[in-house]
């Protein structure tokens, strides 16, 4: 077999080739390609190196870092690949000539992550990689972050957009429900009532609960809940009466009050704080940096492999995720996480101040009272100090004490909490230290020494009279993986924890936990479960569970059936069998007979419960609210055609309307309505144009409202009939063939993208008159934005000229 040079047409991917490509030729006319070459030049592998006199190459591919080598010699060729395997090299796949190796153009794809295509009409070979080249990257990468630049950007203009409290009457809602309750272990039946009432009073809610029970042997009645609250006042956050809460800190629980008084003039947030940071990676590396998953900056290392990231505003709890892509090719990443600071941490010179005070809801005989103020002396240290009545466990006495608190932020991934209260026993302190500073790692450290007589051991709900105590908390996530070690010990015990989950797939779940405890007196103990979750379906579900300790074993199981929309009946099965006990077996079923009707049926064993319920629900704002809706706020509207040439008009069906992530379908009089949307937050408002006819557009994109609990806001988008534009980029053959036009609104935020022809042609639909700004993007050059205006009364822009230099 003889063996000569020639030239043929070379194509590498979609975008790189040479019309003249030197290969040697055999007498059937089948190519070989030169190895050095091909690797080296054409695929962008790294470090390649061939020695022909020991017919050896290897070369290394990034960023997987696989290295390929070919051994002619054992006749052999590979990779270091997780699933490697060795191929044979036979005589005719290679030959040395002109002190190079020449590899047969098929044998590329059975060693490389690649196919080949030799055609001999057209003398032609295609070599398409499974793989991205360097450049191919490279591009990606300013595609993507250009993307996600234009995500920030979008969520900027959306985060700045006005928002507004819907301006309409007070709205008064008020729900009941009727339960006739029979049990297979009475002779007769009981009544029982229940009566919800929101009110929209000053620009707050009031709501109420109250319960009524009838039986024959027993009569009750009870105002299980009562609260009004207001939020953003001019002086403070929140304004809470009535049904309430304390906070919790090192050394208490927090505390569950009714009639009380919750004043808080800050919302409690995440602390603030500045993040800035100098890194070191290899010289030349693109970096960039995402916060809380957005990209903020895109920066490059300097000759020496220094970065900078400039003062961000960051909060406890926020992550900085750097990602970086090096010379070779090469990707690697890393994030930083900003500890949790427990809303201590303030701006610098900003007050906090907050009054707590009412009686205890299991005891209203015992009261609580506190009141802070905090100062934030810079972005990394706060002070607070607070004056507190606590309620002792045995009397209706109180006891006054003062407290510190001091939240330091030591670096962005370590926060220290101190507190301590003084009281006339002596001083109580305890210290906490997280640390997030480590990749997927967690840890946590507690301490807490209380004085001989500390009134706060004597708080109800004090589960543990040590007093001295201290935990260290380790947790760590590695891709589907997630485990909890924790150490506590006390004078009374200590205890040791460690708890594993794996997520199997996205409908199964393992965790396990294992615990064992030694106490002061020597005895010991352990306890070891095991659960598995597993969703069959959106509706079927099953959880089964294994527990084990020193004296008893335990298996349970569950089957629930969840009522999915438009379904009238849902039911659990159950069973349980342990060591000391015998076998239990449960089942509970509700059927929903009509909107208002409800039948349900419980068993356990021998013995069962027959409900019916009968509930309803009134609105002065609303119609139609379902039950389960109550105190949450609610969007209605029609959605009408623009006019025609008469000035008629008609309404739209099976028009998308979206509340946020809740959304709706106009019916065949164009009306909609969406319920149960959240309160107090913002809310975006949108027609989705999809589902309008091609000629028809919203005016305006969006609005943004807030809702208070039982309001509602009538939203008729008002449409019009689009318009569009065509027009032309001169000199087309100056931008990449990629190049695309995309099309700005008035606000910044992206209208359209549309295709720019090869020969400079562009065409953009569904629009509305107006102002717009023209943007090339993957043009490979940066070119000026072009301003458009659509005028008034105009359904079409024709002929724009667009020339780039």
């Amino acid at each position: 077999m003889s063996y000569y040079e020639s030239f043929i047409l070379l194509r590498v991917g979609r975008f790189r080739g040479d019309s003249f490509y030197r290969v040697m030729m055999d007498d059937d006319e089948t190519p070989y390609l030169d190895v050095e070459d091909i690797l080296g030049h054409w695929l962008d592998f790294k470090k390649v190196e061939c020695n022909p006199d020991r017919m050896y190459c290897q070369a290394v591919m990034y960023p997987s870092n696989q290295i390929f080598w070919l051994d002619g010699q054992e006749m052999q060729l590979g990779d270091s690949g997780q699933n490697a395997k060795q191929k044979t090299l036979y005589k005719k796949d290679f030959i040395l000539r002109e002190g190079k190796l020449w590899l047969k153009h098929d044998v590329f794809e059975k060693w490389l992550p690649l196919y080949s295509v030799w055609s001999l009409k057209y003398y032609s070979i295609a070599l398409q990689p499974y793989f991205l080249s360097a450049e191919q990257r490279k591009k990606e990468r300013a595609s993507n972050r250009k993307r996600e630049l234009l995500r920030k950007q979008q969520a900027e203009l959306l985060a700045r957009e006005s928002t507004f409290f819907p301006d309409q009457s007070p709205s008064v809602e008020s729900r009941y429900q009727f339960n006739i309750e029979k049990s297979s272990d009475d002779e007769g039946q009981s009544l029982q009532s229940q009566f919800d009432l929101s009110a929209d009073l000053y620009r707050g809610n009031f709501l109420l609960s109250a319960q009524l029970v009838e039986s024959e042997s027993t009569s009750s009645s009870e105002l299980s809940f009562w609260r009004y609250q207001k939020l953003n006042g001019k002086h403070y956050y929140l304004f809470d009466a009535g049904y309430t809460n304390s906070n919790s800190d090192l050394l208490i629980g927090s505390f569950n009050l009714k009639n009380g008084l919750r004043i808080d003039q800050i919302k409690k947030q995440k602390g603030a704080g500045n993040f800035e940071y100098t890194g070191h990676t290899i010289a030349a590396s693109e970096v960039d940096v995402y916060h809380n998953g957005f990209l903020i900056l895109s920066t490059v290392a300097d000759d020496s492999g220094s970065y900078h990231i400039p003062d961000t505003f960051s909060a406890g709890g926020d992550s900085f995720t750097l990602k970086f892509f090096h010379p070779d090719g090469s990707e690697t990443s890393q994030t930083i996480r900003i500890a949790p600071d427990n809303s201590k941490i303030l701006e610098p010179g900003q007050w906090d101040h907050q009054l707590i005070a009412g009686q205890l809801s299991k005891n209203p005989q015992q009261h609580y009272t506190q009141f802070t103020s905090r100062y934030g002396f810079n972005q990394a240290f706060s002070l607070g100090a607070h004056l507190v009545s606590l309620p002792f466990l045995s009397s209706a006495e109180n006891t006054s004490a003062g407290k510190i608190d001091l939240a330091w932020r030591i670096l962005d991934g370590i926060n220290l909490l101190t507190e301590g209260y003084v009281h006339e026993e002596g001083f109580d302190w305890s210290s906490q230290m997280d640390i997030v500073m480590f990749d997927r790692h967690n840890m946590q450290a507690n301490l807490s020494i209380f004085s001989e007589q500390s009134p706060l051991l004597q708080l109800p709900g004090t589960a543990d009279n040590s007093k001295t105590r201290g935990s260290l908390t380790h947790s760590m996530q590695l891709g589907r993986w997630r485990t909890l070690e924790r150490i506590r010990s006390s004078e009374l015990e200590t205890e040791l924890i460690w708890k594993l989950d794996r997520r199997i797939n996205r409908l199964m779940n393992i965790s396990s936990q294992t615990s064992y405890s030694q106490a002061a007196n020597g005895n010991k103990s352990h306890n070891i479960t095991l659960e598995n979750t597993t969703d069959f379906s959106e509706s079927l579900n099953l959880a089964v569970k294994v527990n084990a300790s020193d004296s008893n074993y335990q298996l349970s199981g569950i089957l629930r059936k969840k009522a999915t929309q438009g379904k009238k009946t849902s039911f659990a099965l159950g069973y349980s069998l342990s060591k000391v006990e015998d076998p239990l077996y449960s089942l509970s079923s509700t059927w929903r007979i009509s909107r208002h009707l409800l039948a349900s049926l419980s068993a356990l064993n021998d013995s069962a419960v027959i409900n019916i319920s009968w509930r309803g629900l009134w609105t002065s704002n609303a119609k139609n609210k379902p039950w389960q809706d109550f105190a949450t706020g609610s969007v209605s509207g029609i959605v009408i055609s623009p006019n025609d040439e008469n000035g008629d008009n008609q309404p739209l069906e099976e028009v998308a309307v979206w509340a946020g992530s809740k959304k709706a379908l106009t019916d065949k009089n164009g009306r909609f309505q969406i319920t149960g949307l959240p309160t107090n937050q913002r809310i975006q408002l949108r027609t989705d144009p999809n589902t309008l006819d091609a000629t028809i557009a919203p005016l305006e994109k969006s609005i943004q409202i807030r809702l208070r609990p039982g309001t509602s806001y009538n939203y008729s988008p008002v449409l019009t009939w689009t318009a569009g534009m065509d027009g032309v980029v001169f000199n087309r053959n100056k931008l990449s063939l990629e190049a695309k036009i995309q099309v700005l609104d008035e606000s910044g935020a992206i209208n359209q993208i549309v295709t720019l022809e090869d020969d400079g042609f562009f065409l953009a639909e569904s629009l509305t008159p107006g102002k717009y700004t023209l943007v090339i993007i993957n043009g490979g050059i940066d070119t000026p934005p072009l301003e458009v205006t659509i005028p008034e009364n105009t359904d079409w822009l024709p002929a724009v000229e667009w020339h780039i230099d």
